[in-house]
C-alpha cells in the first residue's frame, strides 16, 4: 500500500515542493493534474497553480512541484494528492499540510567576502547544471562550480549554444553548419575560437582541426585556452557532436 511520508524538506524553495511517498512512483505520477497545492490559512496566494511535476533522479520514491506564485514564509499550505500511481501496489489519494518556513534574518555588511583564492578570483564561482536542471548535493543543496573548473564549463557552453535571447553573439551555433562544404570547417573553427576570446578570462585561445579517422565527413577540433592565471593551457575537445561536412 502506498502512503505519504511528512518531509522536513517539504518546502525547496520559494516556489517547490517535495513530496515523498513509501514506494517508488510509475512514470504516471508526474502529471501535474494529479496535484493541487492550495493556502490553508488565507496568508498566501490563491488560486495556486501546480505548473510542473519533476522527477528526482537520486529519490524514486519522490515529485517535486513547481508553482506559479511564491510561498509565504509562516504561511500553511495543503496538498492534494489524487490517483497517484506507483510502480507497485495502490494509488495514492490523500493530503499533506505543512508551514513554509520563516527565513531566519541576521545583518551582513554589504562587501564580497575576501579571499585569497586567486582560481576564485580570476574564474568566479556558479552553480552547477547538469544539461537538463542545476544539480543538487546529496544534502539539498545546489553544487556550485569554481575556480578554473567554472571557466572550463562556461567555455563548453558557448561553443554548443545556439545563442540567448538577449545576447545574439553568444554560442557559436555549430549545427548551422552540419553537411555544409568541407571548407567550411574553417570557418567554424574562427566561431569556436571567438567564442572563447569572448569571455574575459581567457588570456588566449588557439584551435585544430582534423579529419574524423573513422568516418572522412566528420571533423574533429580540439581547443587550447589559456587562462589569466598563466597556468599551462586547457585542452579542450569542443563537444560538437555528429557535425558532417560533405
Amino acid at each position: 500500500m502506498t502512503a505519504l511520508l511528512a518531509s522536513s524538506t517539504l518546502f525547496r524553495g520559494e516556489r517547490r515542493v517535495r513530496i515523498t511517498f513509501s514506494s517508488a512512483l510509475a512514470a504516471g505520477a508526474f502529471s501535474t493534474s494529479l496535484y493541487a497545492v492550495a493556502t490553508a490559512d488565507d496568508l498566501g496566494a490563491s488560486p495556486i497553480t501546480v505548473e510542473a511535476a519533476y522527477a528526482i533522479s537520486s529519490d524514486s520514491n519522490s515529485v517535486e512541484l513547481s508553482v506559479d506564485s511564491n510561498f509565504t514564509p509562516g504561511g500553511q499550505y495543503t496538498i492534494t494528492c489524487t490517483s497517484v500511481p506507483p510502480i507497485s501496489g495502490t494509488n495514492f489519494t490523500g493530503t499533506i499540510q505543512g508551514q513554509c518556513p520563516a527565513p531566519s534574518y541576521a545583518t551582513y555588511q554589504n562587501v564580497e567576502p575576501e579571499t585569497q583564492d586567486l582560481q576564485l578570483v580570476l574564474y568566479g564561482e556558479d552553480i552547477q547544471w547538469d544539461g537538463n536542471d542545476f544539480d543538487e548535493s546529496p544534502t539539498g543543496d545546489l553544487l556550485t562550480l569554481q575556480g578554473r573548473p567554472n571557466w572550463q564549463a562556461a567555455m563548453a557552453r558557448r561553443m554548443t549554444s545556439y545563442g540567448i535571447i538577449w545576447d545574439a553573439s553568444y554560442g557559436a551555433n555549430a549545427y548551422a553548419s552540419v553537411d555544409a562544404p568541407q571548407p567550411y570547417q574553417t570557418s567554424l573553427a574562427g566561431k569556436f575560437l571567438a567564442q572563447a576570446r569572448q569571455d574575459d578570462r581567457t588570456a588566449q585561445a588557439t584551435i585544430a582541426f582534423s579529419q574524423n579517422a573513422a568516418n572522412a565527413q566528420e571533423f574533429d577540433f580540439n581547443m587550447q585556452i589559456t587562462g589569466r592565471d598563466g597556468l599551462d593551457p586547457i585542452v579542450l575537445p569542443v563537444p560538437t557532436g555528429l557535425l558532417n561536412f560533405s
